[in-house]
């Protein structure tokens, strides 16, 4: 998000709308779409073996189809954390698959936070369940008043920051944390002012703790998403040489996501930009 280049006085509320608005979108373009953990541990194996069907089929991003499968499951099941997490999950997914449907996607996005929120409230200790929440959050915000929007701004962090505090390898956390950085980093000084005085402010940020991040979630997994976002931060920092290895990478890397060729061109394109065919080796 660019920064807000606006003065006082002026109106607070389209002020904050605007800022906020990447602020609580932070998925909004499915960056993290079809990205699952490894196989849950349940009693069941019926149960276990109907979740990883579920998460392949997410993975091959054909989300329609995994809700119809979560939907299928025994009800005695729908109770249990790995399928409140992943059913909220499954919705986010959806929605976004159908950006722009109006209150349809609204829906599915608040269903998807209360259903993340009750899967935190049956396991605090579940790190997908606290990351369902911050993803869930973040997409309701763009429906929100600006007062719930800094509302669901925080449940990102704090709930992004639980995850890692329960599993320190958690890669999709350390880039949804990064980016909620970035986004906050890059307000301009009068959203920032409107926020501390009318709205408490929010956490602290930079683009050093993003690029930090981002460097951790591709010590844990290694993603097409994570170097591309790693090289857009750095050059807004001016350390477009330090961007370049990490987007000659991406452009080399097998595909992992659905959405990994995209981002792979979106790499392509801006090693292009930056250099044309002066840098040798590049792509």
């Amino acid at each position: 998000m660019q920064p807000l280049h606006l003065r006082f006085p002026c109106d607070r509320s389209s002020l904050l709308t605007g800022a906020l608005l990447g602020l609580a979108a932070l998925l909004v373009n499915g960056e993290l779409q079809g990205q699952m953990p490894d196989p849950p541990e349940v009693e069941s194996v019926e149960f276990r073996d109907h979740l990883v069907e579920v998460d392949h089929t997410v993975a091959d991003a054909r989300f329609h189809d995994a809700l119809a499968i979560l939907k299928s499951l025994d009800p005695r099941h729908r109770e249990e954390v790995e399928f409140l997490w992943r059913l909220s999950r499954v919705k986010v997914d959806v929605a976004l698959e159908h950006a722009d449907d109006g209150p349809g996607e609204e829906q599915l996005f608040r269903t998807a936070l209360q259903l993340a929120q009750k899967a935190v409230e049956l396991d605090p200790e579940h790190p997908e369940a606290h990351l369902a929440v911050a993803m869930a959050a973040g997409q309701l915000g763009l429906f929100s008043g600006i007062q719930e929007r800094v509302e669901h701004s925080r449940h990102v962090r704090d709930h992004v920051d639980r995850v890692v505090e329960l599993d320190p390898e958690h890669d999709v956390a350390y880039h949804v944390r990064a980016r909620w950085h970035h986004e906050v980093a890059t307000l301009g000084f009068a959203a920032r002012t409107v926020l501390r005085l009318v709205y408490g402010g929010i956490p602290d940020a930079s683009l050093e703790e993003a690029v930090n991040d981002f460097r951790k979630a591709i010590e844990y997994e290694d993603r097409i998403i994570h170097r591309l976002q790693l090289a857009r931060t750095l050059i807004e920092k001016d350390q477009v040489d330090e961007a370049f290895p990490h987007l000659e990478r991406a452009v080399r890397m097998p595909h992992h996501a659905p959405r990994d060729p995209q981002y792979q061109e979106e790499a392509r394109e801006l090693l292009r930009e930056l250099n044309g065919s002066a840098r040798p080796g590049s792509s």
